[in-house]
C-alpha cells in the first residue's frame, strides 16, 4: 500500500529543523495496549528526527461544549492562557487523531488546530481514523500534513476536499519487546463496549473451543503492551474486535479474523491490505472466516511488508528530519510527563 500524496512541504516550517511541538490526544494515560503502544511510537518517531514534544497533552474527556459553533469553540480554547502560552512557546501543533474523530467527536481537537493557525503555527493531524465529520473545513484545508490510517478514513477526507495522505498506524513504530509470554492455539481479544453484537459472538467461540484471552483493556497495560506481538507469535489465529488487535496480529505475522468496533477503522485497514474477506459481522461468518485464515497462514507472514512497502512511517515527515536522533530523549520525556499528575487530580 504506497502512501498517498498529500500537499507541499510546510513553509511555515522550511527553516525549523529540529522543531519544538505541542502534542495533542496523546493516549499514554490510557489502560489500552493499542494506546501506550501508539503514544510511545508517536515519542519514538518524533525523537528519530530530532524534534521535541516541549508541551504533552493527554487524551481528555470530551467537553460539554462539542455542539458549538466551530469559532465559539475555538474561542473557548482561547480563553485557556496556559494553553495559548503553550501554543505560543512552539513551532508546529500535532494532534493525534488516533480513534477520536468520528460520528462528530473530536470537535475540540479540530479547535486547537484551528488556534493554532490562527497564530501561526504549523499544524500537522496525524495518525486519524476520519468518518462522519463536519466543520472545520478551513482548518482542514490549511494543515501542513493530514495523515489518516486506514482507507475509508482516507475516502471520507478527500470526499471533503481535504489533501489527506495515507500512513500506516503509528502503532506499528512502537518500542515492543523480545520478552513475550506465548499464548498458543486460538486467541480471542476483547470489542467495543458498542458493540454488544460482536461481543457476542466472540464469547460464543471462546465458550465452544479451548481459547485464550487477550484483553486490550486492562489495568496492566502499562506493563503489557510491549510484549503483545511476541505473545501472539506462535497463536493459531487471533480473532479480533480491536483495530490495534489486527495490528499485533501482522507484526507477528499470524492469521486472523476481524470484527467491526465503534468506527470503520477496521474494514478501512482492511480494504487497505485487500483482505476484506477477513471481516466477520456474526458467528457463523467468523467460523468461515477463520477457516480461510488458518488455510492460508502463509500470507500473513508478507501483511507487514504489503502495509508498509518495507519503509519506515512517515509519519512526521513534513517536519523535517534534523541530522540529531533524540529518540531516546523523548521516550524520556514521555516517561516524565506520564508521571507527572494528570490535570484536575
Amino acid at each position: 500500500m504506497a502512501p498517498t500524496a498529500g500537499h507541499g512541504g510546510p513553509p511555515r516550517l522550511r527553516q525549523r529543523i529540529p522543531v519544538k511541538v505541542l502534542l495533542a490526544n496523546d493516549t499514554g494515560r490510557v489502560p489500552h495496549l493499542g494506546c501506550k503502544a501508539v503514544s510511545d511510537a508517536h515519542a519514538r518517531l518524533l525523537g528519530r528526527c530530532g524534534h521535541e514534544v516541549a508541551h504533552r497533552r493527554f487524551l481528555e474527556p470530551t467537553p460539554a461544549t462539542e455542539v458549538t459553533t466551530d469559532d465559539a469553540q475555538v474561542r473557548l480554547l482561547e480563553a485557556d492562557e496556559h494553553l495559548t502560552a503553550c501554543i505560543d512557546d512552539v513551532d508546529a501543533v500535532i494532534v493525534n487523531g488516533e480513534g477520536t474523530l468520528h460520528h462528530g467527536a473530536g470537535r475540540h481537537l479540530l479547535a486547537l488546530l484551528a488556534l493554532a493557525q490562527r497564530r501561526h503555527k504549523a499544524t500537522l493531524l496525524v495518525n486519524a481514523v476520519f468518518q462522519d465529520t463536519t466543520g472545520f473545513d478551513e482548518t482542514l484545508q490549511n494543515l501542513d500534513d493530514f495523515t489518516v490510517r486506514d482507507a475509508w478514513s482516507l475516502h471520507h477526507a478527500t470526499a471533503r476536499g481535504f489533501a489527506a495522505r495515507m500512513v500506516p498506524d503509528s502503532y506499528f513504530a512502537a518500542g515492543f519487546s523480545g520478552h513475550p509470554h506465548p499464548l498458543a492455539g486460538d486467541v480471542v481479544t476483547d470489542w467495543h463496549w458498542q458493540r454488544g453484537d460482536v461481543g457476542a459472538a466472540l464469547e460464543r467461540y471462546a465458550q465452544d473451543r479451548s481459547t485464550a484471552f487477550l484483553p486490550f483493556v486492562t489495568p496492566s497495560a502499562d506493563t503489557l503492551w510491549p510484549g503483545v506481538p511476541g505473545n501472539l507469535a506462535t497463536a493459531r489465529v487471533v480473532l479480533t474486535a480491536r483495530h490495534h488487535g489486527v495490528c499485533a496480529a501482522i507484526l507477528a505475522g499470524r492469521p486472523f479474523v476481524a470484527m467491526p468496533s465503534n468506527s470503520f477503522k477496521i474494514e478501512g485497514l482492511l480494504l487497505a491490505l485487500g483482505l476484506t474477506n477477513l471481516l466477520a459481522t456474526d458467528y457463523d461468518s467468523l467460523l468461515r472466516a477463520r477457516d480461510w485464515a488458518v488455510d492460508h497462514e502463509e500470507l500473513f507472514a508478507s501483511l507487514l511488508d504489503r502495509l508498509t512497502g518495507g519503509e519506515p512511517l512517515t509519519t512526521f515527515r513534513r517536519l523535517g528530519i534534523s541530522a540529531a536522533n533524540h529518540e531516546d530523549l523523548e521516550v524520556v520525556r514521555l516517561a516524565e510527563d506520564l508521571r507527572r499528575p494528570a490535570a484536575g487530580a
